[in-house]
């Protein structure tokens, strides 16, 4: 399999249907990384690939659809969810998002509050995940220069992928498994 060349201030999310979601992660690492995968775990379990150091990713799956985002020398975060039913969203909000996040959901309309739900939270875990913190880091602002884009999953998800360095481009790729 060819390597795939990243550069500092890209970060590529490969999106994968129908494959198992640590299949998808292997199937995109290998692309970047020579010889075998080790992963370790970093305070709060984000892994990491000790072998390839500069190497950074993030791996977020919902509904057979899996998010695998890459990024060079800068953590990054990826975070997907299937729409769904979320009656309590404005509680769940309350809880885990930051003030200003929480207030804009309870002011959007009733028809689309879940939907929106789905939009903050996704963005939300994605900068959470690229901290290394996951819910650790729930209810608090992020601070820091960050670059935050919505990832287009399809009509039935909600997506984004999130790094701590403002001016991140992003390329969407897709896999399906080694050929």
């Amino acid at each position: 399999m060819a390597q795939v060349d990243i550069h500092p201030g890209e970060i590529h999310v490969w999106l994968a249907r129908n494959l198992l979601p640590r299949a998808a992660l292997r199937d995109v690492l290998e692309r970047y990384t020579a010889g075998e995968l080790e992963f370790a775990h970093g305070p709060h379990g984000k892994p990491y690939l000790p072998n390839a150091p500069r190497i950074r990713f993030n791996l977020s799956h919902s509904g057979g659809v899996s998010l695998v985002a890459v990024a060079l020398d800068v953590e990054v975060g990826v975070d997907i969810e299937r729409l769904r039913p979320m009656p309590d969203c404005l509680a769940v909000a309350e809880r885990f998002f930051a003030p200003g996040d929480a207030a804009a959901l309870a002011e959007t309309p009733a028809v689309e509050r879940e939907r929106e739900f789905f939009v903050r939270w996704t963005r939300a875990e994605a900068m959470w995940k690229a901290r290394g913190i996951g819910l650790y880091g729930a209810g608090a602002a992020p601070d820091g220069d960050w670059t935050v884009v919505p990832i287009d999953a399809g009509k039935e998800y909600a997506a984004a992928v999130a790094a701590e360095r403002s001016g991140m481009a992003v390329e969407m790729r897709g896999c399906s498994g080694k050929s």
